[in-house]
């Protein structure tokens, strides 16, 4: 694989302590932006290839406080596809309501229905192209006192340079850190095969510099 140029164009951290300088209770919020020459679906590769999208990001079966965001309103994953002929079509996963209250339950719905037993692993072995996509996990617990928020959308490409937009967010953190580390991490390891080798430095040096601010 070729390396490609990637340029972080934006490393942003919001750090909110709602505890004691004793006990802390932090809320990290971290926002990334990068431009890459990598096509979108270069990149769905890699996320595949390093299990950023894999039965745990994008569920296939029941699952219990765990939705798109915390207003309900985003699907757990979504791709423009294009596939052998050349036709371009939307591929969705969307939570479903199926009951509970401090712990809810959610049911992946998957549109269209004739694709139901399609996961986004597979699409590479099928022949078809990702044009752009999304990805999109929050995590919670009861009262919401802890909460892990990831959103990933990736678009563009052709003549010019894709998009990457990032947003991590995480609450109830007693030691200050990376917000959704694990998929941070994951993200970073992504970025440096094509070139990228700041992401995770660049996230830690934001973070820390946020938290000593007056």
């Amino acid at each position: 694989m070729g390396v490609k140029e990637v340029k972080l164009e934006k490393v942003q951290a919001e750090v909110k302590n709602y505890g004691s300088t004793s006990k802390p209770k932090y809320t990290i919020f971290l926002e990334v932006k990068a431009s890459l020459e990598a096509e979108p679906d270069l990149l769905h590769s890699l996320c595949v290839e390093e299990r950023l999208i894999s039965s745990r990001t994008v569920p296939t079966s029941m699952v219990v406080n765990f939705r798109g965001d915390m207003e309900g309103r985003r699907p757990y994953y979504k791709a423009l596809l294009m596939d052998k002929s050349g036709s371009t079509f939307e591929y969705v996963v969307e939570p479903k309501y199926k009951g509970g209250f401090s712990n809810v339950t959610y049911e992946p719905l998957i549109q269209p229905p004739n694709l139901r037993h399609v996961h986004p692993i597979h699409f590479k072995s099928m022949g078809w192209k990702v044009l752009g996509y999304e990805l999109n996990n929050y995590r919670f617990t009861s009262g919401l006192k802890r909460y892990e928020c990831f959103n990933l959308e990736v678009y563009g490409g052709g003549e010019e340079p894709s998009t990457v937009l990032a947003m991590f967010k995480e609450a109830g953190l007693e030691v200050l850190g990376l917000p959704c580390r694990e998929l941070l991490e994951l993200l970073d390891k992504i970025l440096a095969k094509l070139g990228g080798l700041e992401l995770k430095r660049r996230a830690y040096e934001e973070v820390t510099a946020r938290v000593h601010e007056k």
